[in-house]
């Protein structure tokens, strides 16, 4: 099978030659058309320009062979006035506008001989002191008297070579715009196919034009280093999914060892004395980790973010005070819990405990030896604000400008571990509930991190 000749893309300056070129070319082959469409119609259609000069000649030598003027010894094309001796007009066939400068020839007067069309005489003085002018054109006049009645010939002849040569002009131009706007409009279907996100599709062909190629081929990089990275961002969220998933399925043993030894401590008779609240918490610890398992696994799979409720305020304060408590007690700091504050709110009420536990943990990890951990909330016009602060080293600029970017670690400073997990889960669940995570480092230094959420508007009055 013969395969097809791909034609070489041209530049622009080639295209516009070439548009120029033939142009030139075609408007030169309609001259010679003109030219030979002329010669045919002077030897069916019209007289030579100088037939009516002739003819003049010809009628005026008659006359004076005659002696005596007489009209049919004037030939058709020529028009004549008689004057007598003293210069009165004897006989004319001019029109009033005609005889009136054939009058101002007579007197030697050639201002008044017409402007586009002048008129030409031949004189004829004969012996009975008579003098007879002919008056003739020098154009081109039609052959039938009957179409001497239409618009000169040479004027329609020369409005119809400029109205084909407008014609070939326009039609050149057309389809070389034609052809520039077909190559546009390629490239801009491709710009388009990449910016709807079509990276596999479109057509990224040569234009034609060399000049559109380049930005063609440069787009057409663009969509494979597109579809490239894409791809490897997709291979990584499937990575970190699996990881995610794992983590998740390894964490499911041991907390169902810490789980069913705690509820088998809380059966023993021991499990009466003053450590039950303790035993307690490690019991409702364990379970909600559970529950994270299950939401973390979730989330790997893309699952959809709890509906927010109502949450009251205080109780959820208090529960997280005892877990907040364990989690400094490992560390030996101490916490400190605003109780003050009452009111409802409006939020994911497992994401709002997973999220400010996840800041506690973070406080509690970093807090030195015998340091402090505070939460407070503070319900405000607007929303509300939960802030964890503690007196640690605080966050590195990297870990401030990287704040809840899943799997960052830093490793000789805050950060690393801060964000593998914890605070990836409180940026995104403040972002899902409509609220914003900051981090900032306090003024004697140590860790500030605030979880913002709005609060319902109250709709209008029924």
């Amino acid at each position: 099978m013969e395969k097809r000749r791909v034609k070489k893309p041209r530049g622009l300056k080639w295209l516009l030659a070439s548009y120029f070129l033939q142009t030139a070319v075609d408007c030169v082959v309609l001259l010679l058309v003109w030219w030979m469409g002329m010669g045919f119609f002077i030897r069916f259609l019209v007289y030579p320009a100088n037939a009516a000069q002739q003819a003049a000649r010809a009628s005026s030598q008659a006359i004076l062979e005659n002696g005596a003027f007489l009209p049919e010894l004037v030939d058709p094309l020529c028009r004549y006035i008689v004057f007598g001796p003293e210069g009165e007009v004897l006989q004319t066939d001019m029109s009033a506008g005609e005889q009136e400068q054939a009058q101002s020839n007579y007197r030697g007067d050639s201002m008044q001989n017409g402007f586009f069309y002048p008129k030409f005489y031949a004189h004829s003085r004969l012996e009975n002191g008579q003098t007879v002018l002919l008056q003739y054109d020098f154009r081109q006049q039609y052959r039938s008297p009957a179409l001497r009645g239409l618009p000169d010939f040479q004027t329609c002849y020369l409005l119809a070579l400029a109205l084909v040569g407008l014609f070939t002009v326009f039609l050149h131009t057309w389809l070389f715009a034609r052809r520039l706007e077909k190559a546009i409009r390629k490239l801009a279907q491709a710009g388009g196919a990449i910016a709807a996100g079509e990276l596999e599709q479109g057509d990224f062909s040569s234009t034609g034009v060399k000049e559109l190629d380049g930005a063609m081929a440069a787009m057409d990089t663009l969509r494979k280093s597109l579809a490239a990275s894409l791809k490897e961002q997709w291979a990584l969220r499937r990575q970190r999914q699996a990881q995610v998933a794992a983590l998740a399925h390894d964490l499911k043993t041991p907390l169902a060892v810490i789980s069913g030894n705690t509820e088998l401590l809380l059966e023993e008779p021991a499990g009466q004395d003053g450590g039950r609240k303790e035993l307690e918490t490690i019991l409702r610890s364990a379970r909600r980790a559970n529950d994270y398992l299950a939401q973390l696994v979730g989330t790997a799979a893309g699952a959809v973010e709890e509906k927010p409720r109502p949450v009251e305020l205080l109780p959820l304060l208090e529960e997280l005070e005892g877990t907040a408590k364990a989690l400094c007690a490992q560390k030996g700091v101490r916490f400190c819990l605003d109780r003050r504050q009452e009111g409802r709110i409006v939020a994911g009420e497992a994401g709002l405990r997973r999220a400010l536990t996840n800041l506690l943990d973070n406080a509690a990890r970093y807090a030195p030896q015998g340091g402090l951990v505070e939460l407070t909330a503070r319900l405000e016009q607007g929303g509300v604000t939960f802030e964890v602060r503690d007196n640690g080293p605080g966050f590195s600029a990297e870990a401030l400008r990287r704040a809840g970017e899943l799997f960052y670690t830093q490793d000789g400073a805050r950060g690393g571990g801060h964000f593998g997990f914890g605070l990836a889960f409180a940026a995104e669940f403040a972002r899902g509930q409509g609220g914003a995570l900051r981090l900032e480092n306090g003024p004697q230094g140590g860790a500030r991190v605030s979880l913002w959420l709005p609060l319902p508007q109250p709709g209008p009055a029924g």
